[in-house]
């Protein structure tokens, strides 16, 4: 799942770069995957967890968790496209440069 999307940014960010997309159309893109990400991760982690204390087992609580743990690791490297969107925006919070 993370290389799939590793490919996906760098495609919007060479899109972007080369003024074929607008940089706002770029960051709004990975914004939407970054929630849709946490979405999935945050409502499975938490049916997983009601699951897992009332001791009810399903078929699907496999796959739940499959499903839990690859939007967790493509929260990660969203996060990290993320930082580089609002590179700017952070070093001010930060500090840095000044």
């Amino acid at each position: 799942m993370t290389l799939p999307l590793i490919g996906l940014y760098i495609l919007t960010y060479t899109l972007y770069r080369n003024g074929r997309i607008r940089r706002s159309f770029h960051v709004n893109l990975w914004n939407l995957i970054i929630l849709i990400a946490f979405l999935i991760s945050g409502i499975g982690g938490f049916v997983l967890l009601l699951l897992l204390e009332n001791g009810i087992r399903f078929s699907l609580n496999s796959q739940l968790l499959y499903w839990h743990v690859e939007a967790g690791l493509a929260l990660v490297v969203v996060t990290v496209f993320h930082f580089h969107c609002y590179t700017g925006s952070l070093n001010r919070i930060l500090g840095v440069g000044r």
